[in-house]
């Protein structure tokens, strides 16, 4: 008797273990992603997207609380209609990819290549991270055009012109070979 007493106390205790730490990772997890939230929340200026716009020549349109629904959008999915959403937030698609743009460069969403002839944003692949590792840190040094293809080398004009086009670049313009930085946002 006192065997079957002690499985049945195992097989209670074990349980009420995994219950118990299956409880505290949901409560753990919607406390991780309300702080993510409402950081991603405050990392958001109106200021700096007006400076930012600026850079793209486009006059921002929206304010604080239609950033705030893209950015939550933005996170559910990495596949986007750019139609759908402009016309969900009633924004032009010149502004919604300078928005995604944005969030990027203020590293609260995921990257994504946008694909202006289909009117997309997909997610990323091996190739373009590949890409986007490669050229990371002279980009993040804000070297020129000319400095670039000489440290790279082969094919990088290609692969830079790649980039400018399928918007990988957030904060960086290519244009006629010069490299144009917003500079740091938070200046």
């Amino acid at each position: 008797m006192r065997l079957k007493g002690f499985i049945i106390f195992i097989i209670i205790f074990t349980i009420v273990y995994f219950v118990g730490f299956y409880i505290y990772d949901r409560f753990a997890s919607k406390k991780a992603t309300e702080k993510i939230n409402k950081e991603a929340k405050n990392t958001i200026d109106l200021d700096k997207y007006r400076i930012f716009c600026s850079f793209y020549n486009i006059t921002p349109s929206v304010d604080k609380n239609v950033l705030e629904a893209l950015q939550t959008s933005l996170n559910l999915t990495l596949n986007n209609d750019l139609n759908q959403l402009a016309s969900t937030y009633s924004i032009s698609i010149n502004e919604l990819i300078v928005i995604v743009l944005f969030f990027e460069y203020l590293g609260i969403i995921k990257m994504r290549k946008i694909l202006t002839e289909n009117n997309c944003c997909v997610p990323l692949k091996s190739n373009d991270e590949s890409l986007l590792l490669k050229y990371s840190l002279v980009l993040s040094n804000k070297f020129d055009y000319d400095t670039i293809t000489k440290r790279i080398g082969l094919n990088s004009d290609k692969e830079l012109l790649y980039m400018s086009n399928n918007y990988l670049m957030p904060g960086i313009i290519l244009k006629d070979k010069i490299l144009y930085y917003v500079g740091d946002v938070n200046e």
